[in-house]
């Protein structure tokens, strides 16, 4: 476990505080204030503003990942080598042969 950690904030509350003013702690979170929580005078969590990101349009626009329609339309199933011939045998044949090996 990574001890030490720097947490950089204005604002530090605790549990009890947090839950007395919760709607309060909410409103300086979405003005962009970062929120840390502790507990016994421990930090042990984070109230962040959200990001309205759609992290699927970040990983399609980057091109990390295709669209569905997209994997369909540009990959042939063909294009992929077959690991294996099909040999006849069944999976479970051959994990019981492979057991057997090994015994």
């Amino acid at each position: 476990m990574n001890t030490n950690i720097l947490y950089t904030s204005d604002v530090g509350i605790g549990i009890t505080e947090l839950r007395a003013n919760l709607a309060h702690w909410i409103g300086r979170a979405a003005s962009g204030d970062e929120v840390v929580i502790t507990d016994r005078g421990r930090a042990v969590a984070r109230l962040v503003p959200a990001e309205p990101v759609d992290r699927w349009a970040e990983l399609i626009e980057s091109g990390v990942i295709l669209r569905p329609d997209e994997v369909t339309r540009s990959h042939r199933s063909d294009d992929f080598p077959i690991a294996h011939e099909p040999t006849g045998v069944s999976l479970a044949d051959e994990l019981e042969a492979m057991r057997d090996e090994d015994r």
